[in-house]
C-alpha cells in the first residue's frame, strides 16, 4: 500500500477535468514521492496525491491557470527551461533508439 488510503479522494482539482485510467493513478500514487507530469508547455496533465500534497504546503510550486509554475517568475522560467531541455533528451534517446 502506498503512502495514501486507496479510498482517499483528491482535495486538488484535475486539470482540464481529466483523469488518468484508475490503474495509471492508482500507480503514481503507491509512489513517496511527488509526481507532476506536464505537457511541453508546463500545463498539468497528472499528478499523484504526494504531488498534490506538495502543492498544497503553498511555499513556493504551484499550479495556476493549469500551468506548473513557482511563486517568482525567474524560478518559473527554470521550471520552463527544465521542462524543455528532458524533453529534447527524451527526443535525442527516441533518435538514437530508431537508429
Amino acid at each position: 500500500m502506498g503512502p495514501f488510503p486507496a479510498n482517499e479522494t483528491s482535495a486538488y482539482p484535475r486539470p482540464n477535468g481529466r483523469w488518468p485510467s484508475s490503474v495509471a493513478s492508482q500507480a503514481l500514487d503507491q509512489l513517496a514521492a511527488g509526481v507532476i507530469v506536464t505537457d511541453s508547455g508546463a500545463g498539468v496533465v497528472e499528478m499523484n496525491r504526494a504531488g498534490e500534497a506538495i502543492l498544497r504546503l503553498e511555499d513556493g510550486l504551484l499550479v495556476r491557470d493549469e500551468r506548473l509554475r513557482a511563486r517568482r517568475v525567474f524560478e518559473t522560467t527554470k521550471i520552463a527551461k527544465l521542462i524543455a531541455a528532458l524533453l529534447r533528451n527524451a527526443d535525442r534517446a527516441r533518435l538514437r533508439g530508431a537508429c
